[in-house]
């Protein structure tokens, strides 16, 4: 008789919570069956001994994290699923329901660290996560200028590699740039103001390297021609002089920062000796600047080269600067 009344209890104070539950709004889910925001419970599966287990299935994660280099606490930001945890000084317990899951960890100055954990029912799982740290922090600075005057460029810019971030600084006005970040590999992104193209390059940043070269910028109108003044050759010879290797490299780096782009070299001398043989060196002197850059890595089909001789002074050859100024090497991009 007993067991009859007891069910009868059961059966009745159940059905209390279907008719009054009804527009309350939404009510919490309960194991064994099911909350709608209409109010009404039903499910098959359910038992009376269901009915009255409310006690979710859940454990939790106990979080500590350390810097693998002194040991020290670290805050940090845990990603679990979709959730996301801040951790306070290097420890937290997090409640969970009973599954497997797959977490990040991300702390400042560190390195990413992935896992997987299981939380069981009623229990308190333990991980401990020493983060390596990403490396030392530099700075490097440097100039940002235009590629045929040497004029300081107005720009913006951003450094970024897959796991650090960088500090970037910069001067408009003065075309100096900062960037302050860990060492290692990053790409600098530039974006000259309107009438330049923009620029990407990857960037060693090193602990005992400071100064970056300088980086040059080409206009954006479709062809550019630039007089090498500083390309000197031995007189009478195709020999390039090694104070002139500075600017090749330029127009080399230029070539790699703008794969697309094709280049015309062009060399012409004054009216000393034969015309002949005035013309026969100065598609000498071509040849060498494209062997040059061959070495240096650029593609064969990207450089043309024609020698012009005497045919085409800019000056009189009455004296000896404008001589001077007749023998010259222009490239030109396109």
């Amino acid at each position: 008789m007993k067991k009859i009344i007891n069910l009868f209890l059961i059966f009745f104070h159940f059905s209390s919570l279907i008719v009054f539950g009804k527009g309350l709004g939404k009510i919490e889910s309960i194991e064994g069956f099911y909350a709608y925001k209409s109010g009404c419970f039903f499910s098959h599966s359910s038992s009376p001994k269901n009915f009255l287990n409310f006690k979710k299935n859940e454990g939790f994660l106990v979080v500590n994290v350390f810097s693998q280099e002194d040991d020290s606490e670290l805050d940090a930001l845990i990603l679990i699923g979709k959730e996301k945890f801040f951790i306070e000084d290097g420890n937290k317990k997090i409640k969970l329901k009973e599954g497997r899951y797959k977490i990040k960890l991300l702390s400042d100055d560190m390195e990413p660290y992935e896992d997987s954990v299981k939380i069981s029912k009623d229990s308190n799982t333990v991980k401990i996560f020493q983060l390596k740290p990403i490396g030392k922090k530099v700075e490097l600075k440097g100039k940002i200028l235009d590629f045929e005057n040497s004029k300081p460029l107005s720009f913006y810019f951003d450094a970024t590699n897959r796991k650090n971030y960088y500090e970037c600084d910069y001067d408009s006005l003065k075309g100096i740039f900062r960037i302050t970040g860990f060492v290692g590999l990053c790409t600098l992104h530039i974006y000259p103001h309107r009438g330049y193209l923009p620029l990407v390059r990857e960037i060693n940043l090193t602990e005992d390297c400071d100064t970056f070269p300088n980086i040059y910028i080409l206009k954006d109108n479709g062809t550019i021609t630039k007089n090498l003044n500083s390309l000197k050759f031995k007189n009478n010879s195709s020999i390039i002089e090694k104070s002139s290797f500075e600017e090749l490299d330029r127009v080399v780096q230029i070539l790699k920062d703008y794969p697309s782009l094709k280049i015309k070299i062009h060399s012409f001398t004054d009216d000393s000796g034969k015309a002949t043989e005035n013309l026969k060196l100065s598609e000498k002197r071509c040849e060498t600047v494209r062997e040059y850059f061959l070495e240096k890595g650029i593609e064969e089909e990207r450089i043309s080269i024609k020698g012009f001789g005497e045919t085409m002074n800019l000056f009189d050859n009455e004296t000896k600067e404008n001589r001077l100024k007749n023998r010259r090497t222009e490239i030109t991009f396109y």
